[in-house]
């Protein structure tokens, strides 16, 4: 019994600690309100064309809107998480800016979900996935829109797609928070 109320005790003092979440508070207005961030996923294009040495997105229409999917729910909870009133546009264009309001505008890129065998000809190793996403956080809206940020990220691993998903997240989320800091001081 006594061991059991310890493992609660170090999970509780672990948990307020923040740890296991990205770390960093979201920064708030000039005037001390919580910002707002309007999410939106873009879906991408699996059949463009590859740039030289890429390797072809294997991922079904059902298997890209899955991760979609997740991706968008998550990202919401771990921005709430951190402080922000976040919440997923199905449009860019239903974004309303304004003051401490902003958009985080993501692509997924490539998605190459983990095969049997397919991940050591891709040179991923056995049963590895692969997510790449671009994502750019906007202020404004309209002729006003500012662009504040604009990156690529990759992750690949032979985990779960959901745990290349979330730490995408946290990154975004991170990446959002640090370029926000910067802008609200």
């Amino acid at each position: 019994m006594m061991k059991k109320s310890l493992r609660i005790l170090v999970l509780i003092a672990a948990w307020s600690l923040g740890c296991g979440g990205t770390g960093k508070k979201a920064p708030t207005t000039r005037s001390g309100k919580q910002i707002t961030v309007h999410v939106h996923l873009d879906r991408g294009v699996p059949g463009r064309s590859l740039l030289p040495g890429e390797i072809p997105d294997e991922a079904t229409g059902t298997e890209r809107n899955q991760l979609a999917n997740w991706m968008e729910n998550d990202l919401v909870t771990v921005l709430n998480e951190a402080g922000y009133r976040a919440s997923f546009l199905r449009t860019p264009d239903e974004h309303v800016g304004g003051p401490g309001t902003c958009i985080v505008k993501i692509v997924l890129a490539s998605y190459l979900p983990a095969r049997r065998n397919a991940g050591v000809a891709a040179g991923l190793g056995e049963g590895a996935s692969e997510i790449r996403v671009s994502y750019e956080l906007f202020v404004g809206q309209g002729e006003k829109e500012r662009r504040l940020l604009s990156n690529d990220r990759t992750r690949s691993s032979g985990r779960s797609w959901e745990h290349l998903a979330h730490q995408l997240n946290e990154t975004i989320a991170e990446d959002v928070t640090e370029r926000l800091g910067e802008t609200m001081r």
